[in-house]
């Protein structure tokens, strides 16, 4: 009975193990399908904090020089960089100096993005060496000061910053400004600013001046750092100066006011100075920095430094006991070594201003929670949702199907064999019985 039972090499008594056995594979095969249908929806929940915030100022891989500055996009901070006298374009070292310690100070990781687009200004930046090329007499007593290639230079870095302002006051009204000027650059800054006397200045964050020969007495500033004196005027500014106290001093013994000159001129170089005379000329000559500005300018003076403390050099001059072009050699060393930390000491109040236009980042959790669903999850008729939950949907119904029609065969089978294990017995009870019927012979 045992041996006969069995049909296609299934055994009729692992008939209904095998069948249980499919039942089984069948609930793992759907759990199987409903946990990675489950995770198709899971990989669209964010987890709060798996990822990096890759945020904060968004800073430019080089400047663009000013001739192309209005085709330029709108930025949250405009960085405008004018070098100085005999640098090279873009910016020179001491302009890079200023930016490089604002993209180190101002980078902190952030939920927010800002950008930024650096300019600096085109113009020729020519040496302060053309004045020595001049020569004294002409530069204290002429009538009308010489034009020279230096003031030219200067005018029309002026006047090209002025215009990058302008636009972007126009075009970007919510981008903020941050300054940089060195030597004659800041000499371009002063200048500009002076230009926009009763202008909105609302945009500015920040101008840096270092070694400015605009430089004066009561000039109108934020904060100054270096060791100049406080009473230190710069070379251009010293030169409108004497020939002021000059014209003013005149008298009919000396029609060239020679005397007035040279007397005004030893009065600076021992800090002597007449500060409203001083501002007068600064005004008159496009040198004062407007009071709707001057809160965030701010200057960096060494006392070696003739560029912005010309009076003891000019004094030495006045007395024979050197010439210009000696003095501007001599200045040279204190004139080119601005640091990075006296940057910072008057640009700190820059810094936190910037940094406080970014959102702050949120503190990381101890752990990984997950966070809220997004939108594509919450929102009816979902694609996200319903692309998954069809998926999902599908492969259960033909796991479903399969496992039914494996179960179908299995029974078919049963029955096929249960069926050919009676044909079986019946042939055997037939032999039985004709043997024993069989009469003797």
């Amino acid at each position: 009975m045992a041996g006969a039972c069995q049909s296609g090499g299934i055994p009729c008594g692992s008939l209904s193990g095998a069948m249980g056995h499919a039942s089984l594979v069948g609930v793992r095969c759907l759990r199987i399908l409903l946990a990675l249908t489950l995770v198709g929806l899971v990989g669209l929940v964010p987890l709060r904090g798996a990822a990096a915030a890759t945020g904060g100022w968004q800073w430019p891989t080089s400047p663009t020089m000013s001739q192309d500055a209005g085709t330029m996009a709108c930025a949250d901070l405009l960085f405008i960089g004018v070098r100085g006298s005999g640098e090279a374009a873009p910016y020179g070292d001491t302009v890079s100096m200023v930016r490089d310690q604002y993209r180190q100070r101002i980078s902190t990781p952030s939920e927010g993005v800002a950008t930024v687009r650096e300019v600096a200004i085109s113009y020729p930046a020519t040496s302060p060496h053309t004045l020595a090329e001049i020569g004294p007499e002409q530069l204290l007593f002429a009538e009308t000061l010489p034009d020279t290639d230096y003031f030219t230079s200067a005018a029309i870095g002026i006047s090209n910053l002025s215009a990058v302002l302008d636009d972007s006051q126009r075009r970007c009204p919510n981008e903020r400004w941050v300054l940089a000027g060195f030597s004659q650059g800041s000499q371009v800054i002063t200048g500009a600013l002076d230009r926009r006397t009763g202008a909105d200045n609302s945009q500015l964050v920040s101008a840096t001046l270092l070694g400015n020969p605009s430089h004066y007495p009561g000039q109108l500033l934020r904060s100054e750092a270096g060791d100049a004196p406080t009473f230190g005027a710069g070379l251009v500014t010293s030169l409108f100066y004497v020939r002021e106290a000059g014209r003013v001093g005149r008298t009919s013994n000396d029609l060239r006011g020679v005397q007035a000159t040279v007397a005004a001129l030893l009065r600076l170089s021992q800090g002597d100075v007449d500060e409203e005379l001083m501002s007068t000329t600064a005004r008159t000559n496009g040198l004062r920095i407007p009071s709707t500005a001057s809160d965030r300018v701010a200057s960096v003076c060494a006392a070696e430094d003739l560029i912005c403390n010309a009076g003891p050099g000019l004094g030495r001059v006045a007395l024979g006991l050197s010439t210009l072009q000696e003095e501007i050699d001599r200045a040279r060393p204190a004139h080119l070594g601005y640091t990075s930390e006296q940057v910072d000491l008057v640009t700190a109040s820059a810094y936190a201003e910037l940094l406080a236009l970014l959102p702050e980042l949120e503190q990381e959790p101890p752990e990984e929670t997950q966070g809220p669903l997004p939108d594509v999850l919450t929102e009816p008729g979902s694609s996200a949702v319903l692309g998954v939950v069809g998926v999902g949907f599908t492969l259960l119904v033909v796991a479903a199907g399969g496992i039914s029609l494996r179960r179908r065969e299995l029974r078919r089978r049963a029955a096929a064999a249960e069926l050919e294990a009676g044909d079986d017995e019946h042939e055997r009870a037939g032999q039985t019985s004709g043997t024993w019927n069989t009469p003797a012979q």
